[in-house]
């Protein structure tokens, strides 16, 4: 979203409040808010290839609700960022609404993805070894780990929530004061003559 207004009538004739330091600022926070959250899962040690962190933007959009700062990313960035519920134990993310089990996500998904993050993360088995002393192969370990996230789950990381977290001291202010200069910008512009406001949002 490049621009928004409020729709003013004075004296009768319509005029538009136009946000454009509040959008401005608004993009701002949000840009500010992705390379905090890139930041974030380079600290959790959450990034191999670098795709999840270069895939994270953000959408100003208008609801019912009004604007929203919407953030996303790669289809699996809200898996990392609230992390999944094991199909036995709900330890390791008991507040996550994804789960493991439930028949939801894709199907024969998660081994093929195991079998590439050891591979990009350049994993060695000399510490994996079967019952007969012999070094697994790459597909023994993907099974292996596979199955142990499968039943126990995954951490969540909240990169995305303590980004917005140590942005949100500041965002109430830095808004109003953008809020303040469009004010301030329509008054100079309109406010001849002594009239009558109505606002309609």
């Amino acid at each position: 979203m490049d621009s928004l207004s409020i729709a003013i009538t004075i004296d009768g004739k319509l005029v538009d409040l136009e946000l454009d330091n509040f959008i401005e600022e608004c993009n701002k926070i949000g840009g500010e808010v992705i390379e905090q959250a890139r930041t974030n899962l380079a600290e959790a040690d959450k990034i191999v290839t670098g795709t999840l962190a270069k895939s994270l933007y953000f959408e100003l959009i208008e609801d019912d609700e009004g604007l929203v700062i919407k953030f996303m990313g790669a289809p699996y960035y809200d898996f990392v960022e609230q992390g999944v519920q094991g199909a036995a134990n709900n330890a390791k993310a008991p507040d996550s609404p994804y789960q493991f089990g439930t028949g939801s996500g894709e199907k024969g998904a998660l081994r093929p993805a195991i079998k590439k993050w050891i591979r990009d993360k350049g994993i060695s088995n000399s510490s994996w070894r079967d019952k007969q002393g012999r070094f697994l192969s790459i597909d023994a370990m993907s099974k292996r780990i596979s199955r142990s996230v499968y039943l126990t789950g995954l951490k969540p990381t909240h990169y995305y929530q303590m980004a917005i977290n140590q942005q949100m001291k500041r965002m109430a202010k830095r808004l109003q004061m953008a809020l303040g200069e469009d004010v301030d910008i329509f008054m100079t512009d309109n406010y001849t003559r002594t009239f009558s406001i109505e606002i309609t949002i």
